[in-house]
């Protein structure tokens, strides 16, 4: 993610992240990167890329299952970056209903939440990154 960061003019990037669930804690094993046919603006990364779901089907495939979707991560173009309205909507519309990490790349911080989901609810918190 940081060597996708934006600098300059450059666009969004952003992916999926990989991993497992370990009683209470998500562990993030890989991501995926930017692909030829994802969406990238200076204000916007639409992923639509097929390889996103080849690899992370490839993945489970190879774990037998553990290795799953938990996330997903995206750039902005700010210091210390922050969900923006169009983030926590599409978080909120487009996640599955279980936790999930969320993960904002900005120039030189990493914003890391979480999206709990308890009772037919999602709420997303903010992670402090060690």
């Amino acid at each position: 993610m940081f060597k996708n960061r934006q600098l300059g003019n450059s666009s969004e990037s952003g992916g999926i992240l990989l991993g497992s669930y370990r009683g209470n804690h998500i562990e993030v094993i890989d991501a995926t990167l930017p692909g030829k046919k994802d969406i990238r603006r200076k204000n916007e990364f639409i992923r639509i890329d097929k390889h996103h779901q080849i690899y992370a089907e490839k993945l489970w495939r190879k774990s037998e299952g553990k290795i799953t979707y938990i996330g997903e991560w995206h750039t902005h173009p700010t210091n210390t970056p922050s969900p923006s309205p169009i983030d926590i909507a599409e978080w909120n519309k487009k996640l599955p209903n279980r936790n999930m990490i969320l993960c904002i790349q900005g120039i030189s911080d990493l914003a890391l939440f979480v999206s709990n989901y308890n009772n037919k609810s999602k709420e997303i918190k903010k992670l402090e990154v060690l």
